[in-house]
């Protein structure tokens, strides 16, 4: 039997809203993002740059 090497990465994604406005929509937050198997742990201000960090330990390329 031939073992094959697992193609998939875990993540944990936390969001935090750091602040709303008068009518209680998230104005700012906080992702934190760490790589199950590396602990590699990253805080980002948008959700684009948590997507960018997870695409890039995950080695999954955009599609287009």
């Amino acid at each position: 039997m031939v073992l094959q090497k697992e193609d998939s990465s875990s993540f944990i994604v936390r969001i935090r809203v750091e602040e709303r406005d008068d009518q209680g929509n998230a104005i700012d937050w906080r992702v934190l993002v760490e790589h199950v198997q590396t602990k590699e742990t990253q805080y980002f201000g948008k959700l684009e740059q948590a997507f960018q960090f997870i695409q890039a330990r995950s080695g999954v390329q955009e599609r287009r």
